[in-house]
């Protein structure tokens, strides 16, 4: 855990530091971090200092890494969506779904995401952020205006765009994908099949647009 050299602090203090931190470094993360690499070891650090002061079992922690595989989660989104913010992004949006969890990160509002499901598995067209949330709802979370966080009752669903650098609503969306490890598969060889566990490639359904930018695929 981080040592402060301002003195001791009491857990509320604490608690309310890292939650205004962890609001800060989820709205906008390109100027908290620039790279995959360094939003894993500030989000890992971060986790990790949250469940010893609330004095929970980090395993959940470990096991999602392990979910992205062997390169961890900045690895997994490198690989796939390339080196920069957007991986940075990525990667941010994934610890959000534990600040979440522990108490640490509020969202605006919980969302059916199963129809989007749905609709990633039987295959998804080339569409505008607008018109999907036109169709599925707004997100209940935005990371860096770059990733939407549809989160409900059965977890959460990812949506990439193109980047609040280009054309903001019109922007395209890349990508809709399920946490790593969730059993849950959206893209991979199998469709919409379970797995028992599910890769991150399982976890990505490309729309047209997107599979442009990784060469072809996966």
């Amino acid at each position: 855990m981080r040592i402060y050299a301002s003195g001791v602090r009491t857990v509320a203090e604490l608690k309310e530091r890292w939650i205004a931190e962890i609001s800060a470094i989820v709205l906008p993360t390109c100027m908290y971090v620039s790279t995959a690499r360094e939003a894993e070891v500030l989000c890992g650090q971060l986790v990790e200092d949250v469940c010893f002061l609330e004095e929970v079992d980090s395993d959940f922690v470990d096991a999602d890494r392990q979910g992205h595989g062997s390169t961890g989660v900045s690895g997994a989104f490198e690989r796939v969506f390339g080196a920069g913010t957007r991986s940075a992004a990525g990667v941010v949006s994934v610890y959000a779904r534990h600040f979440h969890r522990l108490g640490y990160l509020a969202i605006d509002r919980a969302v059916d995401w199963g129809p989007l499901a749905e609709k990633a598995r039987a295959g998804l067209g080339d569409l505008r952020r607008s018109e999907l949330e036109e169709l599925y709802g707004e997100p209940s979370l935005v990371v860096d205006g770059r990733v939407g966080c549809y989160v409900s009752a059965e977890g959460w669903l990812y949506v990439d765009y193109q980047g609040p650098e280009l054309l903001g609503p019109q922007e395209l969306v890349r990508d809709v994908r399920v946490p790593a490890g969730s059993g849950f598969q959206l893209g991979g060889r199998s469709g919409g099949e379970r797995s028992a566990l599910g890769s991150f490639d399982d976890g990505v359904c490309w729309t047209p647009y997107g599979r442009t930018l990784v060469g072809g695929g996966l």
